[in-house]
C-alpha cells in the first residue's frame, strides 16, 4: 500500500496515498505541512473551541473541514468516518468506511449541480449510512472516546485566539476551561483505575500512550509518568510522533516550559488548583503551583500554603524544601517571614524584602494588605515599610492594617513619612469610626445601618470609603448608590473623581443602570463632571475580555445618553470635543459620535448646535477619522460624518470636500503612514472624501447641488463617490445645468465623469444620449489621459444611442471615437488602477455597429414602420411581432412583456430603463392607455393613494416554482410584480381611467402569463411546493410575516387569507414594504394530499403552540388512519401494531399522587391526565407507555433508588446541588422493558420550572424542559414516528388519502460499483398514480423519492421505463 509520508508522520498512523489524494490540498498542507518539530507543529494550530490535538493525537485524519465542522477518518480504529460539530465538539459516526464517504461526496456534488435535486446533504448522507453500526471491538477507548478525553488538553495547550493582535483568552481562561473539561470527563470515573487498565496497552497504542504521557506529566504525577514511559519503552517500533512527545514531555520538570505554548508554566500551575477536589488538595496544589510558576499570584498561593501550615496539611519541612528551589518572590518571602515568626524571631530579613517588593506586586489589593499585616511586626526597614503602606493607602486612606504599618514605620524611621503623626491620629480615629459601618453595610440589613449614618462629616467619610472599596467589598448596589448621592452632595474637593471611581467599581450591570438613572437637566449639574470623568478615565478592558468590552461600551453609551440634554451647552460641548481631540479611549470617542452626533438618533445633539458648533463637530469627526488610533472610533466618526445633517455647517462641508478631495488626489498610497488594523492615512482620506460627499448631499440645498455638480470639473480620484452623490441628486434640472456647464467649458474629464456617473448611478439612457449629442462634435483632446477618458464618454454614449436607434448620432460619434488612437478607459477604473474593456471592441457590438454604419439598420427600421402602416391600412394587426422588432420600433431594448394580446396585436412591454411602451398592433403608440408608476421599495403607499380595497389578485409560477408573477388590482390601479422565490423582485404600477379598464387589463395580463407557461396558484399556496409567505419590512418595527395556511388543518384558511389581504393594505398605508414573497420550506406546511403519510405523522405529533393532550391524542388519529387506509392489514411490519389513548384519569388518582409529592403537580401534567389518563404504542418488540397517575405512584420506589444511583455518581458539590432533584424524581414514560424514557421531578434544577427531562444521559447533564408538550413530542411521539417508518417504509412513499392495498409491490435491484454494492428499490401499486424509489449503498437507509403522475396507467408506464433503464445500466433484480 502506497503511503503519504508527511501525513503518516504527522498523524502517527499509516495514511494511504489514496486518502491524501482525496483531501483538499489546502487542508492537507494545513494539517500535515512542514511546520518544524512535530510537537510544535501539532500545538501551533491547536486553538480554543476548534481544537486540533483532539483529532490529530487521537488517531483521526482530517479529510474535510467544510463550515468549520470536521470530517474525520479513523485510521487508528476500524477505518470509519466521523463528523465533529464545531459548536458542540461532539463526534458523530457518519459512514462505515472511507469509500462510503467518497461515494457520498460524489453524489453530493452531482446533486448540487442539479437544480431540480432538492435533497439536503443530510438526506444524501443518510442514503450512504448503514442502518446500524457495529460496536468497536478492543480493550482500549475508541478514537472518538479518546478525542473526548483530549478536550481538556485542547484548552490547556491552546494557542489563544487573537483580536486586534491581542490574545482573547488569558492563561486563567484557558486553564479554567481545561479544568472544567477535565472534571466533566473524569467526574464519574477514577482516572487512576482507568490508567491501571490501559497501562498494558500503551506499548502498542501510541495515541493512547501520548494521552497518558500528557495526563501524568502535566498534572505532575511523576511516579505514574515513569510507569507510562516504561510501558512505552516496551514498544518494538514506535512512530516518530510518539518519540517527539516523549522527548518534550517525558522529562518535563516541575518548572519546565513548553516554548510553543504561551504562558505554559502559568497555565499548568493554575490547573493544579482548579482540578483539586477539596481544600486539602487545593492547599497541596498551591505549593506545587508556586514551584511551577513562582511569579504568578505568589501572595495568593502563599496564603493557601500558610493555611496548610496552620491546619497541618503541610509541614514546615515540605514548604522549606520547596522554597529552596524557588526564586525570590513576594510569596516566598512571606512564607520565609512566617517561618521566622513561628520560630519566635522578632526580625525577619524576608519581611524587609517583601515590603520592598510589594509595590510591584500584581496580587489583589486585599491580599497585599493581608501580607503587609502579617510581616509588619517583623520589618526593620522603616522606609520600605512606609512606602508600601503609603502606596496601599491610595486605595483606602483609612485601612487600619496600613495605618498600623505606618505607625511602625514612624517608629523605625524616627521621622514621620507619608503622614504626620497628627494626620495619622486623625486618620486612625476616622478609620475606627467608619470601619464598623463598612462591615455592617455588607450585611443584608444594610438599610438600617444607612439610617444610623447622620451628619455630613460621617456621611462623607463612609461614602468615600464605600466608593473607593466598591470593587473589593461585596457591597450592595443600593449602598453604592447611596454613597454616590452622599458624595455628590458633599463639599469634598475630589467628589467628582470619587463618584466616578465608585461607578467604575460597580458590577457592570449595576454600573450602567446607575448611570441610566442619573438626570442631568442643566450644564451646571453636579453629575456633569462625574459623567465626563467616566468618559475620559474609565480604562479600556483587555481585548481578551469581550464581556467586559461590551459592558464598557454600554456604560459609555449610557453616559452619553445622560449628557445628551445638555451636550449642546458650550461648557459641555467644548469638553466633549476636547475628549475627541485628545484623543480619548476608542470606546469613548465611538460612543460620543454614535450616541450624541448621530443625525438619525432621537437624542442627537446636532439639531441644537449653533452653525459654529456644527462646523467644529464636523471638523472633529474628520480629525478622528484621520488620526485616532482606534479603528472603532475612526469608523464611528466616519458613519456620523456620512449621515451629518446641519445647514449651518454648509460652507465648511463644501470647503472641506474641496480641500480633502485635493489631499486625497495628491496622496501616495505606497508611502502613506500606517494606522491600526493595517489601514493607512491614504485609506482614511478616501473615507473622509466619501463621507463628505454624503454630508454635502444631505444638505439638500441649491448651494450643495451646485458644489456637487462642480466636482465633475475638479474630482480626480474619488470618481465613484462623486458619481454616487450626483446619482442621488439627479433630476432633469440638474442635467440641464450640467449640460450647460459642459457646453460652456468643453471639459473632457468632466464629460467623462458625467458619463460615468449616469452609467453607474443614474442608470437611465436619455441623459447619456443627450450628452453624446453635445460632445460628439468636440475636437479630440491633445492630452492622452484626457483622450482616453473622453473616449469612454463616447463609448457609453454610442451604446446608449444604439439602444435608442439614434443611428445618425451613432455614426457621428463613432467617427470621433475611431479618430483617437488611445484606448478608452472608465474614469473610475483609471483612478483605481483597474483594467477596463471597451464594449465597442466586442464581436457582437462590432456586428451591430456594422449594420448601423452601413445603413442596414435604418432600412430595417423603415421596413418595420412601413409594414405597420400597411397593416393599419388593411385593418390586420401584427399579432406575431418579436421583441427585437419591438425594440427597433421603440428605439430601446425589450426587457419584459407585460401584456401580449394575440387577437388585437397589442403588446405592453418594459425596457431596460424601466419605461413602459404600448404597441397597438401596428406601431408604438404615442401614449399608453394607462399612467405608469415605478414603484420603489417603499413606493406602494404613494401608488395606492386612497385605495381602500383589493379587487382581485393572481399569483402565477413557473413550473420549477422558482419565478413568479403577481397581479393585484385595487379598483382602477393594477400592480404587476415579478421576481424570484425568496429573492429579488420588481414592481410597476399601472393606473387606468376606470376600474373596468383595469379589470380588462388584469384579465389580459394574466392570460399573457399563462401563455408564457406560468401556472396560477392560490395566492397563499403553491401546489407541489408549500404555503406562501409574504414578509413586510416596517420602518419603525420588526418585520411582519403573513401566512394564511392553517397547519393544524393542512389547508389555507379563507378567513385568514381575507384578513391578511386587509392587513396588507394597512401595512402599505403605514409605509411598509413587501420584502420577500416565497413558498416556505417548513415541515407540515402542505396540504394532506401532498404530504406522505410519514410527513403527516411528523407534522401531527409536533406543534409547540398546542398542549400536551393534543400531542398525545395524535396516537389515536394516526392509528385510525393506518387502519382505515390498509396499513395495519397489509404492512408486514405493522402486524401486532397497537396505539391506545386512555380515558381521563380519576381525579382521586391525580390528587393521591400530588399528596405524595413535595411540590404541587405541574399544571400541564394535571391538565393532560384530566383529558388522557394514559397512552401507549407498540410496534414489533418496541413500545413506550405514558403512565397514568396511579402507575407513577407505583414506580416512585424504584425511581428513588435510581435517583440515589445517579446522585452517587456525582462529586460532592454536584451531589449537594442535584440530590433534591434526583431524590424526588418520578417516571413518566417507560419502555416495554421497564426502562425509564422520560421523568419529572418535584424540584427544578433551574429557576424557571424546568422539571421534565429525557433519561438518555445522566440527568445532571441532560436538557431539562418546562414544556410537557415538547418533552412528549421529542421522545414518546418522535420514537413512535421513527419506528413506524422503519416498520412500514411505504409510509414514506404513499401520500395522504392513498390506500395501502395488497397489490403494492416492491422490487429490489443491486449493482456492483467501484465503491461497493449499490441498491435501487421501486414500489408501485396498480391502483395508485405513485412511483416511489429508494436508492443508496448496500446496508444504508438510502434516499427515498416519491412522485405522482396523476394517473395509475402513467405511473405504471413510468415504472416500467425506469426499471428497464436501471437494468440496462447494470442493475440486477434480487430478492432484496
Amino acid at each position: 500500500m502506497d503511503l503519504h509520508l508527511s501525513a503518516s508522520r504527522y498523524f502517527g498512523v499509516p495514511v494511504p496515498a489514496r486518502v491524501a489524494d482525496a483531501i483538499d490540498a489546502r487542508l492537507l498542507e494545513y494539517w500535515a505541512g512542514d511546520r518544524g518539530p512535530l510537537v510544535d507543529a501539532h500545538l501551533a494550530i491547536n486553538y480554543p473551541y476548534f481544537g486540533a490535538i483532539d483529532k490529530s493525537l487521537s488517531g483521526f485524519v482530517v479529510i474535510d473541514d467544510e463550515g468549520d465542522d470536521y470530517t474525520l477518518l479513523d485510521l487508528r480504529g476500524g477505518g470509519r468516518v466521523w463528523w465533529q460539530s464545531h459548536e458542540t465538539r461532539e463526534i458523530e459516526l457518519w459512514f462505515g468506511s472511507f469509500d462510503d464517504w467518497l461515494a457520498y461526496r460524489d453524489e453530493l456534488e452531482r446533486a448540487e449541480a442539479n437544480d431540480e435535486d432538492e435533497r439536503s446533504r443530510f438526506d444524501i448522507r443518510d442514503s450512504f449510512r448503514p442502518a446500524s453500526f457495529a460496536a468497536d471491538a478492543g480493550p482500549g477507548p475508541t478514537s472518538a472516546e479518546l478525542a473526548e478525553r483530549y478536550q481538556w488538553l485542547v484548552w490547556l495547550l491552546a494557542q489563544p485566539l487573537l483580536r486586534d493582535g491581542k490574545p482573547m483568552q488569558s492563561a486563567e481562561d484557558l486553564a479554567s476551561s481545561a479544568a472544567g473539561h477535565f472534571t466533566h470527563h473524569w467526574r464519574a470515573t477514577d482516572a487512576q483505575q482507568v490508567l491501571e487498565v490501559e497501562l498494558p496497552l500503551l506499548h502498542r497504542d501510541p495515541h493512547l500512550a501520548i494521552y497518558w504521557l500528557l495526563h501524568t506529566g502535566l498534572l505532575a504525577q511523576d511516579d505514574d509518568r515513569e510507569r507510562v514511559l516504561a510501558e512505552i519503552g516496551r514498544a518494538g517500533e514506535r512512530p516518530e510522533l510518539l518519540d517527539a512527545f516523549v522527548a518534550s514531555f517525558g522529562t518535563l520538570a516541575i518548572d519546565g516550559d513548553v516554548a510553543s505554548v504561551p504562558e505554559f508554566r502559568v497555565r499548568r500551575s493554575l490547573l493544579q488548583q482548579f482540578v483539586a477536589p477539596d481544600d486539602e488538595a487545593r492547599t497541596r496544589a498551591a505549593l506545587t503551583a508556586m514551584a511551577m510558576a513562582p511569579e504568578h499570584l505568589p501572595l495568593a498561593r502563599a496564603s493557601w500554603v500558610n493555611h496548610g501550615l496552620d491546619d497541618g496539611t503541610l509541614t514546615a519541612e515540605q514548604v522549606g524544601a520547596a522554597l529552596d528551589r524557588m526564586p525570590v518572590t513576594t510569596g516566598t518571602e512571606l512564607l520565609r517571614a512566617e517561618a521566622d515568626r513561628r520560630a519566635g524571631r522578632e526580625h525577619s530579613p524576608a519581611a524587609d524584602t517583601l515590603v520592598r517588593l510589594l509595590s510591584a506586586s500584581a496580587d489583589a489589593w486585599t491580599i497585599r494588605v493581608w501580607a503587609l499585616s502579617v510581616v509588619t511586626p517583623l520589618v526593620r526597614d522603616g522606609a520600605a515599610l512606609a512606602a508600601a503602606a503609603g502606596e496601599l493607602l491610595g486605595k483606602d486612606p483609612y485601612s487600619r492594617a496600613c495605618l498600623i504599618a505606618l505607625r511602625r514605620a514612624h517608629k523605625l524611621c524616627e521621622t514621620e513619612p507619608v503622614l504626620t503623626r497628627a494626620e495619622l491620629d486623625l486618620r486612625w480615629a476616622d478609620a475606627e469610626m467608619s470601619s464598623s459601618y463598612l462591615v455592617r453595610l455588607r450585611a443584608d440589613d444594610y438599610a438600617a445601618t444607612l439610617a444610623e449614618i447622620d451628619g455630613a462629616g460621617l456621611s462623607e467619610l463612609v461614602a468615600q470609603r464605600v466608593l473607593l472599596r466598591a470593587d473589593i467589598d461585596e457591597t450592595h448596589a443600593e449602598v453604592v448608590e447611596w454613597a454616590l448621592d452622599a458624595m455628590i452632595g458633599s463639599a469634598h474637593p475630589d467628589r467628582a473623581a470619587l463618584a466616578a471611581t465608585g461607578i467604575e467599581h460597580l458590577p457592570a450591570e449595576v454600573r450602567t443602570r446607575v448611570v441610566k438613572g442619573l438626570r442631568v437637566d442643566s450644564p451646571d449639574s453636579a453629575f456633569v463632571p462625574v459623567l465626563l470623568r467616566l468618559l475620559e478615565h474609565t480604562p479600556e478592558p483587555d481585548a481578551s475580555d469581550i464581556v467586559a468590552e461590551m459592558s464598557n461600551d454600554e456604560l459609555k453609551k449610557a453616559v452619553c445618553h445622560a449628557l445628551a440634554p445638555v451636550a449642546h451647552h458650550p461648557p459641555v460641548f467644548d469638553e466633549l470635543l476636547r475628549l475627541a481631540a485628545q484623543p480619548a479611549p476608542a470606546s469613548t470617542v465611538e460612543a460620543l459620535w454614535e450616541q450624541l452626533f448621530n443625525s438619525n438618533a432621537k437624542q442627537s445633539v446636532l439639531p441644537r448646535l449653533s452653525p459654529e458648533q456644527a462646523a467644529r463637530a464636523a471638523a472633529a469627526m474628520i480629525d478622528t477619522i484621520l488620526s485616532h488610533p482606534g479603528i472603532s472610533a475612526r469608523n464611528a466618526a466616519g458613519h456620523q460624518l456620512y449621515r451629518f445633517q446641519h445647514s449651518g455647517a454648509q460652507d465648511f462641508l463644501i470647503a472641506a470636500l474641496d480641500d480633502y478631495g485635493r489631499r486625497y488626489a495628491d496622496s501616495d498610497p505606497a508611502h502613506s503612514a500606517v494606522l491600526s488594523h493595517g489601514q493607512t492615512v491614504d485609506d482614511q482620506l478616501e473615507d473622509v472624501v466619501a463621507n463628505l460627499y454624503s454630508a454635502v448631499r444631505n444638505l439638500n440645498s441649491e448651494a450643495a447641488r451646485t458644489a456637487l455638480i462642480e466636482r465633475l470639473f475638479t474630482e480626480r480620484r474619488s470618481v465613484w463617490r462623486m458619481g454616487n452623490a450626483l446619482g442621488e441628486i439627479f433630476s432633469a434640472e440638474a442635467h440641464r445645468e450640467i449640460m450647460g456647464r459642459l457646453r460652456e467649458r468643453h471639459d473632457y474629464r468632466a464629460a467623462a465623469h458625467y458619463a460615468n456617473a449616469v452609467t453607474d448611478h443614474v442608470k437611465q439612457r436619455w441623459p447619456i444620449v443627450e450628452l453624446l449629442r453635445e460632445i460628439s462634435g468636440w475636437a479630440a483632446p491633445p492630452d492622452e489621459t484626457d483622450q482616453r477618458v473622453f473616449k469612454y464618454a463616447l463609448v457609453v454614449g454610442i451604446v446608449a444611442a444604439l439602444e435608442a436607434d439614434e443611428y445618425d448620432l451613432v455614426r457621428t460619434a463613432y467617427a470621433s471615437w475611431e479618430s483617437m488612437a488611445a484606448d478608452a478607459v472608465e474614469p473610475d477604473s483609471l483612478s483605481r488602477g483597474r483594467d477596463w474593456i471597451d464594449p465597442l471592441t466586442s464581436e457582437d457590438m462590432r456586428a451591430r455597429l456594422t449594420e448601423v454604419l452601413s445603413g442596414e439598420a435604418d432600412s430595417a427600421r423603415r421596413a418595420l414602420l412601413d409594414k405597420g402602416e400597411r397593416a393599419r391600412a388593411a385593418g390586420r394587426p401584427l399579432t406575431r411581432i418579436g421583441d427585437d422588432d419591438l425594440g427597433t420600433l421603440a428605439g430601446t431594448t425589450v426587457r419584459r412583456r407585460l401584456l401580449t394580446d394575440r387577437g388585437t396585436g397589442e403588446v405592453w412591454f418594459l425596457d431596460s430603463d424601466g419605461e413602459i411602451y404600448a404597441f397597438d398592433g401596428f406601431g408604438i403608440a404615442n401614449k399608453t392607455p394607462f399612467q405608469t408608476s415605478r414603484i420603489g421599495y417603499h413606493g406602494m403607499r404613494e401608488f395606492l393613494g386612497d385605495a381602500r380595497e383589493q379587487s382581485e389578485r393572481a399569483l402565477l409560477w413557473t413550473a420549477s416554482g422558482n419565478e413568479f408573477v403577481e397581479l393585484v388590482r385595487y379598483l382602477d390601479r393594477l400592480v404587476y410584480r415579478w421576481g424570484i422565490n425568496n429573492g429579488r423582485f420588481d414592481t410597476v404600477g399601472l393606473t387606468f381611467p376606470d376600474p373596468a379598464a383595469a379589470e380588462n387589463a388584469f384579465f389580459r395580463m394574466k392570460s399573457t402569463c399563462a401563455a408564457a407557461k406560468y401556472a396560477e396558484s392560490d395566492p397563499w399556496y403553491l401546489p407541489g411546493r408549500a404555503a406562501i409567505m409574504r414578509t413586510f419590512y416596517r420602518p419603525d418595527a420588526d418585520s411582519e410575516h403573513l401566512v394564511a395556511f392553517d397547519r393544524r388543518r393542512f389547508a389555507v384558511d379563507p378567513e385568514l387569507a381575507s384578513a391578511h389581504e386587509r392587513r396588507e393594505l394597512e401595512l402599505y398605508r403605514d409605509g411598509a414594504a413587501l420584502s420577500t414573497l416565497e413558498w416556505v420550506t417548513w415541515a407540515g406546511y402542505r396540504v394532506r394530499e401532498e404530504l406522505t403519510v410519514a410527513e403527516w405523522v411528523r407534522a401531527r405529533i409536533r406543534d409547540d403552540d398546542r398542549d400536551a393532550a393534543w400531542h398525545v391524542a395524535a396516537l389515536g388519529e394516526i392509528a385510525e388512519y393506518l387502519a382505515a387506509q390498509g396499513f395495519t392489514a397489509h404492512s408486514p411490519g405493522l402486524h401486532g401494531f397497537m396505539a391506545e389513548v386512555g380515558p381521563p384519569a380519576p381525579a382521586e388518582d391525580i390528587d393521591a399522587l400530588e399528596a405524595e409529592l413535595t411540590a404541587p403537580l405541574p399544571a400541564s401534567l394535571r391538565a393532560l391526565w384530566q383529558r388522557i389518563g394514559y397512552a401507549e404504542w407498540r410496534i414489533g418488540e418496541t413500545g413506550l407507555r405514558l403512565l397514568g397517575p396511579a402507575e407513577v405512584r407505583r414506580e416512585r420506589g424504584r425511581m428513588r433508588k435510581l435517583g440515589a444511583k445517579y446522585t452517587a455518581a456525582l462529586d460532592r458539590d454536584e451531589r449537594l446541588e442535584w440530590d433534591p432533584v434526583l431524590s424526588t424524581s418520578s417516571a413518566l414514560v417507560v419502555g416495554r422493558d421497564g426502562s425509564v424514557d422520560t421523568m419529572f421531578s418535584d424540584v427544578s434544577p433551574s429557576s424557571d420550572d424546568r422539571v421534565f427531562t429525557h433519561l438518555d444521559a445522566h440527568p445532571a447533564y441532560s436538557w431539562w424542559e418546562k414544556s410537557l408538550s415538547w418533552i412528549l413530542a421529542t421522545s414518546f411521539l418522535s420514537l413512535f414516528a421513527d419506528h413506524l417508518e422503519q416498520a412500514a417504509p411505504e409510509t414514506t412513499m404513499l401520500f395522504g388519502g392513498q390506500r395501502r392495498g395488497p397489490g403494492l409491490t416492491r422490487r429490489y435491484f443491486e449493482a456492483a460499483g467501484p465503491n461497493g454494492t449499490k441498491f435501487w428499490e421501486i414500489v408501485t401499486d396498480p391502483g395508485l398514480d405513485t412511483v416511489a424509489t429508494r436508492h443508496g449503498r448496500e446496508g444504508s437507509v438510502g434516499t427515498v423519492n416519491t412522485k405522482r403522475y396523476g394517473d395509475p396507467a402513467k405511473a405504471a408506464a413510468k415504472a416500467a421505463k425506469t426499471i428497464a433503464a436501471k437494468q440496462k445500466s447494470g442493475y440486477e433484480e434480487t430478492d432484496g
